[in-house]
């Protein structure tokens, strides 16, 4: 979690946690893009981007794709392939051999929609 949608931080956590993705609002990216140290970024530990809440602006679309050289999601996939939510979990449910309970992920999920 971001403690504040501020240029500066943001991309100091994209040095230090190097993610493959970046989801966030249009008002993150716009903001990023007008920071300088953002468009000198080496982005080769990123593959893409994710925009949520409101649609990308077609020059931000743009701007991302040419100081980056990466994807907006939307570009490459099949629109039922374009997730609809991205959640963040502390840690994914393991077996005692360090195997993901994929199981266990799936009840996770079905307990929040029976919570709704």
């Amino acid at each position: 979690m971001v403690p504040r949608p501020e240029a500066k931080i943001n991309i100091e956590i994209l040095k230090k946690y190097k993610p493959t993705f970046l989801p966030a609002v249009p008002t993150i990216f716009v903001g990023l893009l007008a920071d300088p140290a953002f468009k000198s970024l080496d982005f080769s530990f990123m593959r893409g981007f994710f925009s949520g809440a409101a649609p990308l602006a077609a020059d931000t679309i743009k701007n991302l794709k040419e100081i980056s050289g990466k994807i907006v999601c939307k570009d490459n996939l099949a629109a039922y392939k374009v997730p609809k939510i991205i959640e963040f979990i502390d840690e994914l449910p393991k077996s005692a051999v360090g195997k993901i309970l994929r199981r266990k992920l799936k009840d996770m999920e079905m307990e929040k929609l029976d919570k709704k």
